[in-house]
C-alpha cells in the first residue's frame, strides 16, 4: 500500500488525526506493508506522521528521488539529478522568479538554500534546523536528487517552460495543482518509480493499493491495482482511476482503511 501525506493522509492543516493514525497502526498491526510515498523530505515526513508509524513503513520520499526500504542491509536508493543541472536549474529560477525560494535537496535530510534564513524561518518552511542547511553551492557538489522552487505565490508556469527548452528529457518536471511549485528531478524519478524499487515482482502491482490528491500521484494511481482518488483530488487525479475515498478533512484515507482492517479481521 502506497499513501501520499499532503492532501490525501493528512488534513488542509498539514495534520495527522487520531482516526488516520489509528487506521494506518491498523494495518501495520495486521502486517500489511505500508509505503509512505511523499514529494516531501524525510526531516518534514519526521514530524508529520506518528513516530511508531515512521519506524515500520518504506519511505518513498523527494518526489520519488530518494526510497528508503525498511528492513534492507542498505535501505536507501537515490537518483542524482544529471551532473551539471542542479546549477544552471538554479540559475535560471534566479533569474526569472528572482523572489522564489530554491531548494536543493541531497538524501531528505541535509539541504543547500539560497536563503537559509534564521532558525525560525527555516522550521517554518523545511522542517529543518541550522545545522542541516547548507550553502546551494556545496549542496551542488554533493551530487542533488531534486531541486525544488518555490515561487512564494507567483506562478512557476514560465520558469517550467525555461527549464523544459534548456533540458528537453534531460530531467523531468513535476508541477504541483499549487501553481507556485515545481519539482525538478532526474528522468524517470517519480512516486511510482520510487515504489516501483519496493516491489519484488511486477506482478506485485496488480494488488498494491494507493491513494493519492496531486499531479505527481497519477502515475503511481494508474499502476496500482486499487487506486483511490481523494475527494479533494484534483480533476486530472479523480480522471485518472475509477476510486474515490472521501476528503482527506473527512479522514477519507482512514475510511477505506477502517473497511479493509473489518474484512481483515
Amino acid at each position: 500500500m502506497a499513501i501520499d501525506l499532503d492532501g490525501t493522509l493528512l488534513d488542509s492543516d498539514g495534520v495527522l488525526s487520531a482516526r488516520s493514525r489509528e487506521a494506518v497502526l491498523g494495518l501495520l498491526d495486521r502486517d500489511v506493508r505500508v509505503a509512505v510515498a511523499t514529494a516531501r523530505p524525510a526531516r518534514a515526513v519526521a514530524q508529520l506522521i506518528d513516530a511508531r508509524i515512521l519506524e515500520a513503513v518504506d519511505l518513498v520520499h523527494v518526489d520519488g528521488a530518494v526510497v528508503d526500504r525498511l528492513g534492507d542491509e542498505h535501505p536507501r536508493h537515490q537518483r542524482p539529478l544529471p551532473e551539471g543541472a542542479a546549477r544552471t536549474i538554479a540559475d535560471l529560477a534566479a533569474h526569472a522568479l528572482p523572489e522564489a525560494r530554491v531548494i536543493v535537496e541531497l538524501e531528505g535530510w541535509e539541504f543547500g538554500s539560497d536563503r537559509p534564513g534564521t532558525a525560525e524561518e527555516l522550521w517554518r518552511y523545511n522542517s529543518a534546523t541550522p545545522e542541516m542547511v547548507l550553502p546551494v553551492d556545496a549542496a551542488i557538489e554533493r551530487g542533488p536528487v531534486k531541486v525544488a522552487i518555490n515561487g512564494i505565490h507567483a506562478s512557476v508556469d514560465g520558469l517550467a517552460e525555461l527549464l523544459a527548452a534548456e533540458f528537453g528529457d534531460e530531467v523531468r518536471l513535476l508541477q504541483h495543482r499549487i501553481g507556485s511549485f515545481l519539482s525538478v528531478v532526474a528522468p524517470g524519478v517519480g512516486k511510482r518509480s520510487g515504489v516501483g524499487r519496493l516491489l519484488d515482482d511486477e506482478a506485485e502491482w496488480g494488488t498494491t493499493v494507493a491513494f493519492g490528491d496531486d499531479y505527481s500521484d497519477i502515475e503511481l494511481l494508474e499502476a496500482c491495482g486499487f487506486s483511490f482518488a481523494m475527494a479533494n483530488a484534483a480533476p486530472e487525479v479523480i480522471a485518472a482511476t475509477p476510486q474515490r475515498a472521501p476528503a482527506n478533512d473527512d479522514d477519507g484515507v482512514a475510511q477505506i482503511l477502517e473497511g479493509l482492517i473489518a474484512r481483515l479481521g
